[in-house]
């Protein structure tokens, strides 16, 4: 509701004085464009995607959204996406107007000189028009890029910044009990192994009243289930056509290989260094992890892990046995998941329960302790600090 609130009055505040622009960021499925379709459902809006497309096709979609939104003609002088920006900036010194581009970063692939173009017409032109101009961007290392790294070609444009994750453990529960179906710990585990709390998902789950564990692997491991094809497509969008290496790397993490030397090593000998400072730093897929206190710099006790639990799920089950998913034999995959559920549980409850002591009391470092020794069947070592 708060988020709403912050973009309704972004509209306002367009509408009453000038532009004004506004970024959406969060890791993909986690909500932005239901929330920015949610603020906005009041009053036609312009919603532009700028992947997935063809810039021809892309531009005949834009403008028959212009016709067809907002009533107004369009000059055939208008040829590329530069001079219909220009147009409605222009259009809206007299008719207020929200624009929503999403995958902005994809003009980075397609025409990174427009970012210089925009920072122009923004600054000439913000004053005199009436433009809710709304951004999202999925990529954590294109924000940066864009945005927030000295000289970036959009630094100090924004009027804010939203952004969004997943859903905290209490959330998760809030959802649970507002489903009107009684739910235990391992209702509660399985929603949260599969899901990692994005809201889609758990949207998902509780739409079709899938709350106890067999409901959900049910709902989830289905052929229709967008589960199984939601997170590849985000996958191959996100990697690009040459992403064997890297979905590689993401599924040998996913199934317990940590190490840089073992992750080579099952690769056969290939140096994957830049690789994972990629998937770390510009998709932020992975994280690298030390023992809490351990020293910065020190390099043989460096783990990797798969960023968030939704998507660890899926690369140990789904992408793990892709001739099961794409050939519809679910019942496969869910005995696969039955007979590995007690080896994955540890790193399950490790995930859950650092993010659970983080929410609940400020820990904000909090990690593990694997320097130590071997941990047995029965333990976990979590160790949490609090710096303030």
């Amino acid at each position: 509701n708060s988020e709403i609130e912050l973009l309704r009055r972004q509209r306002w505040l367009s509408e009453e004085q000038f532009s004004r622009m506004t970024l959406i960021t969060g890791r993909c499925l986690s909500g932005k464009t239901a929330l920015i379709a949610e603020a906005y459902s009041d009053k036609p809006f312009l919603y532009f995607r700028l992947s997935g497309k063809t810039d021809v096709l892309q531009l005949e979609e834009f403008i028959a959204q212009v016709r067809s939104k907002l009533g107004m003609y369009v000059s055939p002088a208008v040829k590329d996406f530069r001079s219909l920006m220009d147009y409605l900036f222009g259009q809206s010194e007299e008719n207020p107007m929200t624009v929503v581009l999403e995958d902005f970063d994809e003009l980075l692939r397609r025409n990174p000189d427009y970012f210089k173009v925009l920072r122009g017409m923004w600054k000439s032109r913000r004053r005199s028009s009436h433009v809710n101009l709304v951004l999202t961007v999925a990529n954590p290392g294109h924000v940066e890029q864009l945005f927030d790294a000295p000289g970036a070609p959009l630094l100090t444009t924004l009027d804010m910044k939203i952004p969004l994750g997943f859903l905290s453990i209490a959330d998760i529960k809030a959802c649970l009990d507002a489903s009107g179906v009684s739910w235990t710990n391992e209702d509660l585990y399985t929603i949260y192994m599969v899901t990692g709390g994005c809201p889609k998902f758990v949207s998902y789950a509780m739409e079709s009243k899938a709350v106890r564990k067999a409901d959900v692997l049910r709902l989830f491991i289905s052929p229709s289930s967008p589960f199984i094809w939601d997170i590849r497509r985000m996958l191959s969008e996100q990697l690009g056509h040459n992403s064997e290496v890297y979905l590689s790397l993401l599924q040998l993490i996913a199934t317990g290989t940590k190490t840089l030397g073992d992750l080579e090593e099952k690769l056969g000998g290939i140096i994957v260094g830049g690789h994972l400072a990629k998937l770390e730093n510009e998709y932020g897929l992975v994280v690298k992890t030390r023992p809490v206190l351990a020293d910065p710099k020190s390099r043989n006790v460096v783990r990797y892990e798969i960023a968030d639990q939704m998507t660890e799920c899926w690369l140990r089950y789904v992408e793990a046995n892709r001739d099961l998913a794409e050939t519809g034999d679910m019942a496969s995959l869910l005995g696969t998941m039955d007979r590995d559920s007690s080896a994955y549980s540890k790193n399950v409850l490790r995930r859950y329960f650092r993010q659970k002591f983080s929410e609940e009391n400020g820990m904000n470092v909090i990690g593990g302790d694997w320097k130590a020794g071997k941990e047995s069947v029965y333990e976990m070592d979590i160790v949490g600090v609090d710096r303030q």
